[in-house]
């Protein structure tokens, strides 16, 4: 078949024959000038003889996508791989995106609202991913220190318990509050920091007992 080119933003239709404007004919991602070769009319002609009105074709055609949905998608997955496509979708998603703007923010924003607890949790998931547990693992650990921290005993208000873990290892160890975790993470795990902190403390402590 040969290849219909456009010249002076014009085509030749490939049933009528006739030279038309390029805005004639539709619009198609499965050919290499981006537009059928028959015009709108020629094609609109052609569904109603062959197929009835435009709402009998578009029933056929969802009928069809219901029957053959999952190969219709494989096929549409691998000619969207093909280079030319991909890269016209890509100019046409970018196209749409900044023409819509508030349009899409308003849809995000909806499905948002509607959709927030499966997004909160969704989050969770992939922050636990990280140290490879699970939600239920999560809530287990939780329930075993009865909500508190595993260092000082005490429960974070309005926050979740941070995961602690091994930065060598990347075991877990438990659930740490802010404050403990922070803490940590500032001595930076040193044993010997610790002690002498420990130590400090006891030390001023005596001084102030002595002072009495």
């Amino acid at each position: 078949m040969k290849r219909k080119e456009i010249i002076n933003g014009k085509q030749e239709c490939s049933m009528c024959k006739e030279i038309l404007p390029i805005d004639s004919f539709h619009k198609s991602s499965l050919t290499c000038s981006g537009f059928y070769g028959a015009c709108k009319k020629c094609r609109n002609t052609y569904n109603e003889t062959h197929y009835g009105s435009k709402e009998a074709l578009a029933g056929k055609k969802r009928e069809y996508y219901k029957k053959n949905r999952e190969v219709t998608l494989a096929k549409n997955r691998e000619r969207n791989k093909i280079p030319r496509i991909k890269a016209r979708h890509k100019a046409y998603a970018k196209k749409y995106r900044e023409a819509n703007k508030e349009k899409l923010a308003l849809i995000a924003n909806k499905w948002f609202v509607k959709n927030r607890t499966k997004v909160a949790e969704d989050c969770r998931k992939r922050k636990y991913k990280q140290y490879n547990i699970t939600l239920a693992d999560y809530d287990r650990m939780f329930e075993e220190q009865d909500g508190n921290c595993k260092i000082c005993g005490l429960m974070e208000i309005n926050k979740r318990l941070a995961v602690d873990h091994d930065h060598k290892t990347g075991k877990v160890r438990g659930l740490l509050c802010t404050r403990c975790n922070v803490t940590l993470g500032r001595i930076e795990e040193n044993q010997e920091t610790l002690w002498n902190m420990i130590e400090y403390l006891k030390e001023h402590e005596n001084k102030l007992e002595g002072a009495k």
